[in-house]
C-alpha cells in the first residue's frame, strides 16, 4: 500500500523534524538487483525498521512494510532499501552494520545515545546511504572525517554534537545535500566556507549557532534554497538585505533574534517568501497588519513554545 504518493508540495514548508525524517527519502537503486534480500539481525532487537520501495522519481518513495522491530530473519524485497532507527541495543553494536551486504541502507537514525567515532565509522560503511541523523550523538571532528565516503547523502543532522567549523570541512563531498541541520553547533562566523559547495540544498537549519550579522551576510548564495531557519542567535535588521539573495525562499524561521518589523518589512522583495516564523508578542498587532498588507500572501507564525512548555524556559535569548 503507497503510503506517500508524493511529497513534493508538502516537504519545504517548515515541519515537525520527526516529520521531516518521514518525508525526505530519496531514490538509489537496491543492490539486491532482481532477488530478494534476506538479512539476518541480531537478537535483542537493535532498533526499528521499514523497507521502503525505491521510485524513478526520489519524493515519490512508498513503503512497503510499516516499521517493525529489527531482529532475526528480515526479507528485503527486489528493488527495496531499509530505513534503519537504531535503539540502545543497536547504538552497543554497531559493528553489525559492517555485516550488512553494500546498499543495503537507504537511510540511518541514531538520535541521543552515547555512540563514539568509532562507532559512526561502523555506520558509514554504508556508503549508499542518502539520509543520515546523528542528533545528539557523541561526534567529534575527528569523527566527521569518517562521513567523506557518503557521498549521495541528500539529508544530514549532526546538530547537537561536538562538530566545530573544522569537521564541517567534510560537506565538500556531500554536493547532493538537499537537507542540512546544523543546530546548536558553536560556529560563529566560521560558517560559509564549509558551506560554499552545497549548491542543492534546499532546507538549512542553523538555529542556536552563535551567528552574527557578519556570519549570516556572508552566507553562499544557495541557488534552490528554500526553507532558512535562523533563531536564537544574535541578529539584526542589519543581515536581512544579505537573505534577499535567496528568490527562491519560500520559508524563514527569525524567532528570538532582534530583527524588528522595519526588518521584515524589506521581505518584501523575496518573490516566493511564504511564511515567516517569530515570536508574535514581540510584534505589534498593527504592525502584524501592516505586513500583512504588503505582502498579502504572507503567513506568519508564532514560533513560541509556551503552549508546550513553561514560559520561562524558553525566554528570549536578547
Amino acid at each position: 500500500m503507497k503510503l506517500i504518493k508524493n511529497a513534493k508540495s508538502a516537504f519545504w514548508v517548515a515541519l515537525p523534524p520527526a516529520f521531516l525524517w518521514v518525508l525526505f527519502f530519496m531514490a538509489l537503486p537496491t543492490a539486491a538487483g532482481d532477488k530478494s534480500l534476506v538479512l539476518y539481525f541480531p537478537k535483542p532487537a537493535i532498533g526499528r525498521y521499514c523497507i521502503i520501495r525505491t521510485a524513478t522519481d526520489p519524493m515519490d518513495d512508498t513503503f512497503v512494510r510499516p516499521d517493525a522491530w529489527a531482529t532475526g530473519k528480515i526479507t528485503v524485497p527486489p528493488g527495496c532499501m531499509i530505513h534503519l532507527t537504531l535503539n540502545y541495543n543497536g547504538g552497543q553494536n554497531t559493528k553489525f552494520l559492517r555485516t550488512l551486504p553494500p546498499g543495503t541502507l537507504r537511510g540511518l537514525i541514531c538520535r541521543d545515545m552515547e555512540v563514539d567515532d568509532k562507532a559512526i565509522a561502523d555506520m558509514c560503511t554504508q556508503k549508499g546511504l542518502v539520509i543520515l541523523n546523528l542528533q545528539g550523538v557523541d561526534l567529534t571532528d575527528e569523527g566527521a572525517k569518517h562521513l567523506s565516503p557518503l557521498k549521495d547523502l541528500r539529508k544530514l543532522s549532526i546538530c547537537d554534537t561536538l562538530v566545530s567549523p573544522k569537521g564541517l570541512a567534510v560537506l565538500r563531498n556531500m554536493p547532493l545535500l538537499h537537507n542540512l541541520n546544523l543546530s546548536r553547533l558553536a560556529l560563529g562566523e566560521a560558517v560559509d566556507k564549509p558551506l560554499e559547495p552545497l549548491k542543492n540544498l534546499f532546507l538549512l537549519e542553523l538555529t542556536g549557532t552563535q551567528l552574527t550579522d557578519k556570519a549570516v551576510i556572508e552566507l553562499p548564495s544557495f541557488p534552490k534554497l528554500q526553507s532558512l531557519v535562523l533563531r536564537r542567535n544574535n541578529l539584526t535588521d542589519k543581515c536581512i538585505d544579505s537573505l534577499l539573495k535567496y528568490r527562491t525562499l519560500r520559508s524563514l524561521d527569525l524567532t528570538d533574534t532582534n530583527v524588528t518589523i522595519e526588518g521584515l518589512k524589506r521581505l518584501k522583495a523575496l518573490p516566493k517568501l511564504r511564511h515567516v516564523t517569530v515570536r508574535m508578542k514581540d510584534i505589534k498587532i498593527a504592525d502584524r497588519s501592516q505586513l500583512k498588507k504588503l505582502m498579502p500572501r504572507l503567513e506568519i507564525h508564532d514560533g513560541s513554545r509556551e503552549q508546550v512548555v513553561p514560559t520561562e524556559l524558553f525566554a528570549p535569548l536578547h
